[in-house]
């Protein structure tokens, strides 16, 4: 995973560094300035708009009792798209625009879902959970906890004059038995 990392904060900026230059080449350099600030500009407010809808829609869900499991998904890939598209660069703005399109996000979110069950059952030892992380269950009201049996706890609270008043009282019967 370090070696992926270490790749990735290298190579990834080389490349758009390469592309870049050879945009700078084609088109000069204020165009190339000027397409990477308005990419960064625009991808940031598209980014804000789809974010903020999210939001919406999962307040809206937890609200009517729902587990929304798509968008727990869905707003850190949104986040993901709104960094890459205000770092400067051809390839980081390609991704971060693809994020932003809900049909390849979706897609994005189905291969993310898939992969953290992979990862639940390797964790697990072979262990398949009843339900998926990527199962959807909105047709169903908020979860209920599936017990075969039910046992209740009563709890008084005693407070601590009520504690000493009791310790008391007690002290004062074992003087009088005596």
């Amino acid at each position: 995973m370090l070696f992926r990392l270490i790749l990735l904060f290298t190579i990834v900026p080389l490349i758009e560094l390469f592309f870049l230059m050879q945009l700078s080449e084609w088109m000069g350099i204020v165009p190339t300035i000027g397409l990477v600030l308005v990419t960064g500009v625009v991808g940031a407010s598209l980014a804000r708009q789809q974010g903020l809808k999210c939001w919406i829609d999962f307040r809206r869900r937890m609200s009517q009792g729902q587990l929304p499991t798509d968008l727990l998904l869905e707003g850190p890939m949104i986040l993901a798209a709104a960094l890459l598209l205000i770092t400067p660069g051809v390839l980081t703005d390609a991704v971060g625009f693809a994020l932003l399109i809900p049909p390849i996000r979706g897609a994005f979110r189905r291969e993310l879902a898939r992969r953290f069950d992979q990862a639940t059952i390797h964790q697990t030892r072979g262990f398949r959970p009843s339900e998926p992380f990527s199962q959807e269950r909105e047709e169903e009201g908020p979860r209920q906890a599936r017990t075969s049996k039910t046992e209740i706890i009563d709890v008084k609270v005693i407070t601590p004059e009520e504690d000493k008043k009791s310790t008391d009282k007690k002290k004062e019967s074992d003087k009088n038995q005596d």
